[in-house]
């Protein structure tokens, strides 16, 4: 609960103006929409998260969406060595300080 207490509810959007003026995410993968609306879901059984689901539902694929830092190595190759690749040297983030910066009116 503290992360989104404490960090990724301050990231872009934070206002109902922003959330509304962005265009509203859905998966093309029923899988992927059902276990994001179940986890949403479950949130509710978090003390300190109850009533925070549907903010919660609506925001956080729009924060990725606007924070999202994707990190690799050697990006510019067009393929990586062997079936994995470069899997453990890859990953995504969320911009944190940059939110502040880019996002401020």
């Amino acid at each position: 609960p503290s992360m989104w207490l404490d960090k990724v509810s301050n990231l872009y959007p934070r206002d109902a103006v922003d959330i509304e003026a962005s265009p509203v995410w859905i998966s093309k993968d029923d899988d992927i929409f059902a276990q994001f609306e179940q986890m949403v879901k479950e949130l509710e059984d978090v003390p300190e998260l109850r009533g925070k689901s549907t903010e919660i539902s609506k925001r956080i694929p729009l924060i990725i969406r606007y924070n999202v830092l994707s990190m690799e190595t050697c990006p510019e190759m067009l393929s990586h060595p062997g079936p994995t690749g470069h899997v453990e040297l890859s990953g995504v983030g969320l911009y944190y300080w940059p939110s502040f910066f880019n996002h401020d009116s």
